[in-house]
């Protein structure tokens, strides 16, 4: 798993990196590898959005489609964040957020810092910041201090 995110790290790199000839044909080396490594793991994370200490705790249907994820974000497996009908409908992640097994993010919802969304749980409202929130629509069930 390490290697999937390596992969993507070094897509970002020579994607934002502007290097004349070796850049763009590194790039495109790196784009099969990404795709080739997606299709390995079942694991989809779109490149540029996820800030550092990104943790993918297992492997198999993950599907990460959001505007902005912040630093320290840990998904495990079954985990889906993406758009209702619009590019720009997707979810925005703050930093030190925990999605567990099955959990979903639908639509331009807000997670805010340091919360934890349980099992099998669909997020589609707001979730404010230090909350420990499940249900199906979502609930905060605890507010941490």
């Amino acid at each position: 798993m390490l290697l999937y995110i390596w992969v993507l790290r070094h897509l970002e790199y020579y994607t934002n990196v502007k290097i004349p000839v070796i850049g763009s044909v590194m790039r495109i080396f790196f784009e099969v590898w990404h795709r080739r490594q997606s299709y390995k793991y079942g694991v989809y994370i779109e490149k540029n959005i996820c800030g550092y200490g990104l943790r993918i705790v297992h492997i198999g249907g993950i599907h990460v489609n959001a505007n902005v994820v912040g630093n320290y974000f840990s998904i495990t497996q079954g985990c889906v964040l993406g758009n209702k009908k619009y590019k720009e409908d997707r979810p925005f992640i703050g930093n030190n957020v925990k999605f567990t097994l099955g959990a979903k993010a639908i639509g331009g919802v807000h997670i805010g810092d340091n919360s934890i969304i349980c099992p099998n749980s669909v997020v589609i409202k707001d979730i404010p910041e230090n909350c420990i929130a499940s249900g199906v629509p979502v609930c905060i069930i605890k507010k941490r201090l």
